[in-house]
């Protein structure tokens, strides 16, 4: 089959027997460019088979729950809410494949059974990564991805959420709905979210040095807010930054990178391990981070926190007062490091 990989209604690049031809360079997904691996990047985009609720949103839409990745994405063209790339395989339009409803988010979300024996939609759902059970719902002209998640999850991301607001990073926004914990959709449908695994592979994928070294290649910008990112990791002892939940917003309009996207997907920090609030700040991340920071002779410019300000922050959380120990430990290691 011919495939043509599209960037709204731009052809990008083209697959057939004869292997891959890229057309448009600057607006072809940046994984695609750096791999030529068209299988591997529609199959990325699929909804995690672990997650139980994929399977009735595969069943709904004429997909065995065994189907594969690169099958269940490509059941709507392989598109998401958070770019506008897809794969044409007749004569589609952007129009005719972006999604305009949100009829199986409580499906995604709860396992709601409403729409079992109705005629199937698209849905962004099927598109829809990440193993915690979630859902794109549309409110106005926004989406909103709902997640459900343990207590100690929500806590974690909306106090890591409000901190790096406090020391003025740049955060994807959360909050509460309920019993559910929400994050708007930050590229707006006027930028592509594009995941670090498009340029960041191999064995060397968590190490910092290496994440650094390429970004800074690519702009002194980008590496200074990954920066801010990985400080804000250990700071917070968020031991899941993986290639998938940090990366960049492009123009859909040329491909530039615009900038790192903002923080997101800070659910296991501090409670999602809740011993480490007793631990050694010396130790951990912290090391990690002071050790890459002293090997590469990086004087970072920790944005600095007041206690008081995060005593105020902090409460109506649990254990309070040991947060904001562990939370001033954290930031005067890398200040001292950094002296």
């Amino acid at each position: 089959m011919k495939l043509h990989i599209m960037s709204a209604d731009n052809e990008v690049a083209v697959l057939t027997d004869s292997g891959l031809t890229i057309i448009d360079p600057a607006l072809c997904p940046m994984f695609i460019k750096r791999t030529n691996d068209v299988h591997t990047w529609i199959s990325s985009r699929a909804i995690e088979g672990v997650r139980s609720n994929s399977r009735i949103l595969k069943k709904v839409h004429g997909l065995s729950r065994f189907a594969s990745d690169y099958d269940t994405a490509m059941a709507y063209n392989a598109a998401c809410v958070t770019d506008n790339f897809w794969v044409r395989t007749g004569s589609e339009t952007w129009d005719d494949i972006r999604f305009t409803n949100d009829i199986y988010f409580r499906m995604a979300l709860d396992s709601d059974n409403e729409m079992i024996g109705k005629a199937p939609s698209r849905t962004p759902e099927l598109t829809n990564i990440g193993t915690q059970e979630k859902g794109w719902r549309l409110i106005g002209d926004e989406w909103w991805l709902y997640k459900r998640e343990p207590d100690f999850q929500q806590k974690a991301e909306i106090l890591t959420y409000r901190i790096g607001r406090l020391l003025g990073f740049d955060m994807a926004h959360y909050e509460m709905d309920g019993d559910y914990i929400r994050t708007l959709d930050f590229t707006k449908g006027e930028y592509n979210l594009q995941h670090a695994d498009a340029v960041m592979h191999g064995k060397l994928e968590d190490d910092y040095e290496y994440n650094y070294d390429k970004l800074m290649a690519m702009g002194p910008a980008l590496a200074s807010q990954y920066l801010d990112i990985i400080y804000l990791d250990s700071l917070m002892n968020n031991v899941d930054r993986h290639l998938k939940n940090y990366g960049f917003l492009t123009s859909q309009e040329d491909g530039s990178i615009i900038k790192m996207a903002p923080n997101y997907d800070n659910n296991m920090s501090l409670y999602g391990y809740p011993g480490c609030l007793g631990s050694d700040r010396c130790g951990g991340l912290m090391k990690f981070f002071t050790d890459f920071l002293t090997n590469k002779g990086i004087k970072y410019e920790t944005p600095e926190l007041k206690k008081n300000d995060l005593l105020d922050l902090c409460k109506g959380f649990d254990r309070p007062e040991e947060l904001v120990r562990y939370i001033m430990a954290g930031q005067e290691v890398v200040q001292q490091c950094c002296v």
